[in-house]
Formats: structure tokens, C-alpha cells, sequence
């Protein structure tokens, strides 16, 4: 964001503008002359950051807390009955904090929960139509009852994550609550994974193949974030979440495949670096930071699996990371030469 000093000359224009009032004006002056004579105020950036962290582990820990109960034990009617109620309070606590200025981060956050908590609604309601309740049996029936349980609860799992990432969508729409785009990615990515680990896929046995199906999700919801950044932001930039739910994914399966083929670290590094071309292109800096990381541990995972000296694999490290601050430079050199001519950026909170 460009720092600009203000003046009373820029106030009085916005009066005559009428984008501010009188009132406001002289509110904004009197703020302006009870501050030290330097112009410093409290840094307090990082209360936003504590209470961000705050809402996004309740969010994210309550809806990996319900997959794991659906996954473990099933699900009823009474599943929905619950997750609605988490969905309400999202809702209403989303719109008390928004009352206050320090609420925006933290509200946005909790706002976007209401997606994640309506993937145990949408599970519940499939649970009418198809048996999701879990049965145990004993003996030479257990593991068939068991993989019979599994196909059915991760195939109700991806049409529900589905769903839910269609109600994040359009909170992010309709709310302007840019993580919830995020949210959307996530579940997309959960419902692929939720397919290829049933027992009923073909990828069932083969954590390779597996890998490689998360991989191209991955790949295809790059593809969207980098063609909604074509497109006009608006006052909330989404985007900016949708990118961390793709590449996430995708280095996780991709250090899976270099642990079994280190020999392909010849294709999944080069494939990382053109992510991040495409990252750079679209001016994007969250999603460099996961191709400088594939940047210094692909090839050093990959020595490491080949059982190479640990001189050798510190020293590919070494020079790994210094290939990376050299591009973290040059990309430093890009935005001081372009900060001049900055705007301020949407929102990525709402």
C-alpha cells in the first residue's frame, strides 16, 4: 500500500467533494494535532495478526474436527442439526464484529467458517438418502463392512465439500468476505482427496497415482486463480486465498511422488518454477514463497532419497537457497521500481 502524508488541503477537497463531512474533517484534525509531534502512533498490526491467527484456528481446527467425526464414526440427521447451529453462530458473530474496525480481520475470518460448517449440513441431509451411519461387524465381514462404510462416507464427503465450497463462493460474492474464496479451494481439494482414498477408486491402492490426481486439481485450481486475476478484482481480492489452497496440496503430493521417484524431481521442480513465473507475471507474492520453497527442498529431498553424503545435500541446499535470495532481489528491485506508480490494493479481508 503507497504511504501518502495528508494535508488539510486534502481534507478540504473531500469536503468540497463531499466524500467526508465538516464534522468529520475537524474529528480527523483534532486526532491529527493530540498526536506526538513526530506523527508516531502505536504499531498494533500485530493484535490484527494474533486475532486473525485466533479466528482462523477456530475455523480451519472446528471443520477438520467434524471430518475426522464423520469419517470415524458417520453421520445422522443429527450431524446437520448441529452444523447448522455452527453455521448461525459463524453468522452472527461475523456480523458483531464487523460493528468494530479491530473486527474486520478476525469477522471475515469467522464469516467464512459459515462455509466450512455448512459442509456437515449438506453431509447430514445426504445421510436421508444414503446410509452414512457406520456398523460394526466382526470377523471375516469386518474389512468388507469397513471399505463398504468408507466408499460411501468419502463419496457423501465430496458431493457435501462440493456444495459447501459453492456457499463459500458465494459468500465471497454476495459478502465480500475474501476468504471464503479460500475456503472454496480448500474443500474443492478435499473432495478430490476424499475420491481418491475411497475404497471404491481406482487409486485406492497406489499413493502415487494418487498423488498425481491431487496434483492436476491442484494444477486446474492454479488455472482459476491465475484466470480470476485476469479478470477485474473489484474491492476484494479473493484471489489471494485461492492460490495457498492450490500449491499447498500440490507440494504435499509432489514431495509424495519424489519420496518414492526421486528421479522426478526433474519434472515437479521445473513445474513449480512455472507456477511461480505465473505468480510473478500476475504480480502475486504468496504463492512465490511456496515455489521458493520447492526451489530449496525438491532437489535436496531428492538427494536425500537417493542416498546421497550429507555434504552433498547440504551443500545442494546451500546453493538452492542462494538461487532463491538472488530472485527475491530482483523481484524486490521490480516492486521499488514499480512502487511510484502503486495503487492501494482490494482488500483481501472484505
Amino acid at each position: 500500500m503507497r504511504t501518502t502524508p495528508l494535508h488539510e488541503s486534502h481534507l478540504l477537497e473531500a469536503v468540497r467533494r463531499k466524500i467526508v463531512t465538516s464534522d468529520q474533517m475537524e474529528q480527523v484534525l483534532a486526532l491529527a494535532r493530540s498526536l506526538p509531534p513526530d506523527g508516531a502512533v502505536a504499531d498494533v498490526r500485530w493484535a490484527t495478526v494474533v486475532q486473525g491467527l485466533i479466528a482462523g484456528a477456530a475455523v480451519m481446527g472446528s471443520g477438520l474436527g467434524l471430518l475426522i467425526d464423520v469419517g470415524d464414526n458417520g453421520v445422522t440427521l443429527a450431524t446437520a442439526a448441529y452444523s447448522a447451529v455452527g453455521v448461525i453462530v459463524c453468522l452472527a458473530l461475523a456480523q458483531y464484529l464487523g460493528r468494530f474496525s479491530w473486527g474486520r480481520v478476525p469477522g471475515s475470518i469467522v464469516r467464512a467458517g459459515a462455509a466450512v460448517w455448512s459442509f456437515g449440513v449438506f453431509i447430514g441431509l445426504l445421510s436421508l438418502v444414503i446410509p452414512l451411519q457406520r456398523q460394526i461387524a466382526y470377523g471375516a465381514d469386518y474389512y468388507g463392512a469397513y471399505d463398504s462404510f468408507r466408499t460411501r462416507i468419502n463419496s457423501a464427503s465430496a458431493l457435501a465439500l462440493v456444495a459447501s465450497a459453492v456457499v463459500a463462493v458465494g459468500l465471497w460474492r454476495l459478502r465480500r468476505c475474501a476468504p471464503a474464496l479460500g475456503v472454496a479451494g480448500v474443500h474443492a481439494m478435499l473432495a478430490v482427496a476424499m475420491y481418491v482414498t475411497s475404497p471404491g477408486s481406482g487409486t485406492f491402492h497406489s499413493a502415487g497415482q494418487q498423488a498425481i490426481v491431487i496434483l492436476v486439481a491442484g494444477a486446474a485450481l492454479f488455472a482459476v486463480a491465475s484466470l480470476l486475476d485476469r479478470l477485474p478484482r473489484g474491492a476484494v481480492d479473493g484471489t489471494f486465498w485461492l492460490y495457498p489452497a492450490a500449491m499447498f496440496p500440490m507440494g504435499c503430493a509432489a514431495i509424495l511422488r519424489i519420496d518414492r521417484h526421486e528421479g522426478e524431481v526433474a519434472l515437479w521442480l521445473p513445474l513449480a518454477l512455472a507456477l511461480g513465473a505465473v505468480a510473478y507475471a500476475n504480480g502475486r507474492r504468496l504463492p512465490l514463497l511456496f515455489t521458493a520453497a520447492a526451489t530449496i527442498i525438491f532437489p535436496s529431498f531428492a538427494l536425500a532419497e537417493a542416498r546421497a553424503s550429507s555434504p552433498v545435500v547440504i551443500g545442494a541446499l546451500a546453493v538452492c537457497a542462494a538461487v532463491v535470495a538472488a530472485a527475491v532481489q530482483l523481484i524486490r528491485t521490480r516492486d521499488l521500481r514499480a512502487g511510484a506508480a502503486a495503487t492501494e490494493s482490494p482488500s483481501v479481508w472484505g
